[in-house]
């Protein structure tokens, strides 16, 4: 169970005076963060795409301006509901709401198939719950007989499992579940690292503003963990912005 280490950065006009949600495209850079090499190429598409598409704040001309947003599960990740149900309850839910990935991923073809196909597949889903119970369309589908035997049954904590519980979860059933050991962590730091050095070495100013997600409260951070990666990441960026003055709010 390889742990995913891709970094994604969205960049758009800060003017309060322009739809935050215009109706057209947004263009989305993908780097994948690892190896020096990885990080190199990385640093090189991260600062084109701030030339590009940075805003411009305070006159100093577009592409000077960018926030740096840092989401604390892509260090460890795990999916809330796997804790939540016992292992056979949640391979029953997933068995269900298993998703079919497209044929060729770097077709937009194949990938707007699969996304509509999924869209249509939860919506048959989610027609198929009541509030207590879910309609059965057909015995033949022994999967779904099953599902239905779990409404009203007990999770791992205890509670009441209701309908509305297992769709939420056959929603999620596909998300990594990936809690990094202390190695992992130290070489996904290594390489946060080395990515924002490599953008601080270059004539890239620093972010105007840093934005932390715990993702804590849902559960995707482990909770165990969070705390300890918040604090490496902010000593991170403490060595790495060093001549800048950090305020912490």
């Amino acid at each position: 169970d390889e742990h995913s280490t891709s970094s994604t950065i969205v960049l758009g006009s800060t003017d309060m005076d322009v739809d935050p949600f215009p109706n057209e495209e947004v263009c989305l850079g993908v780097c994948t963060v690892g190896p020096p090499g990885a990080v190199t190429e990385a640093a090189s598409k991260l600062r084109e795409v701030v030339r590009r598409y940075g805003a411009d704040v305070g006159g100093c001309g577009y592409g000077t301006s960018w926030v740096l947003d840092v989401d604390l599960d892509f260090y460890s990740t795990a999916n809330p509901f796997k804790a939540t149900f016992t292992k056979e309850q949640f391979e029953l839910v997933k068995l269900l709401y298993r998703l079919k990935e497209p044929e060729d991923s770097n077709c937009p073809v194949s990938v707007s198939e699969a996304f509509w196909t999924r869209q249509i597949q939860l919506q048959v889903l989610k027609s198929l719950w009541t509030v207590n119970k879910p309609k059965m369309n057909s015995c033949a589908n022994s999967t779904l007989v099953a599902i239905q035997g779990l409404v009203g049954s007990r999770d791992c904590d205890g509670g009441l499992i209701e309908a509305e519980d297992l769709h939420v979860a056959g929603i999620t059933s596909d998300l990594p579940h990936h809690m990094s050991n202390e190695r992992e962590l130290f070489q996904l730091m290594s390489y946060t690292r080395d990515l924002l050095l490599a953008l601080s070495n270059s004539t890239l100013p620093p972010p105007s503003l840093v934005t932390i997600a715990r993702s804590s409260t849902d559960g995707y951070t482990p909770t165990n963990q969070v705390d300890g990666i918040q604090n490496e990441l902010l000593n991170i960026l403490k060595q790495v912005y060093a001549e800048e003055e950090l305020v912490l709010n």
